[in-house]
């Protein structure tokens, strides 16, 4: 998306509402600022600027390609059972993913499964898995009305490859 321009703390208390929770008060701060900053407070008036340097990372790597296959980790397994990867979903079009891919558990004895990339959990059957674009511009292994994350045992971390599917099946 460009990369970052700028970052603040989020730190002029006088936004701050005054009754903030105890345990977690993001939502109270962040809603509070992002109202401010809709009625025309600019955003170095929240609080202190941040270099962009000294902002941290996403705590996991992105996927790598080697060899034709794609090596990714489930970075978060969400409540409808999709396992959620650490793969861009505008990088896997550039890698060949256009018709379809070989989804591979890490576990050598799992099956190889043939699972169609498509736009929505509606383009395959109900019970058939499918690779499909999340939210925050990812990609997901998922059932459509199942739990993928449940079906094949994956949990936050696990390894997982992809192959681009070489002929139609």
């Amino acid at each position: 998306m460009g990369g970052i321009v700028s970052a603040i703390r989020i730190d002029a208390r006088k936004y701050f509402s005054p009754e903030r929770s105890r345990t977690f008060a993001g939502p109270d701060i962040f809603s509070a600022a992002a109202g401010r900053l809709a009625a025309g407070v600019p955003m170095n008036g929240l609080g202190t600027a941040v270099a962009a340097n000294d902002l941290l990372g996403a705590p996991f790597a992105e996927a790598e390609l080697t060899r034709g296959t794609i090596a990714s980790t489930v970075i978060h397994a969400n409540k409808f059972g999709s396992a959620i990867l650490n793969i861009e979903e505008e990088w896997l079009g550039q890698q060949g993913f256009v018709e379809g891919a070989v989804f591979e558990y890490h576990r050598s004895n799992a099956p190889t499964l043939c699972i169609p990339r498509a736009r929505s959990f509606s383009s395959v059957n109900v019970g058939d898995p499918v690779l499909v674009p999340d939210d925050y511009g990812r990609v997901e292994l998922a059932i459509n009305q199942g739990s993928f994350a449940h079906a094949y045992g994956l949990k936050l971390g696990d390894s997982v490859r992809l192959i681009p599917r070489t002929e139609r099946s």
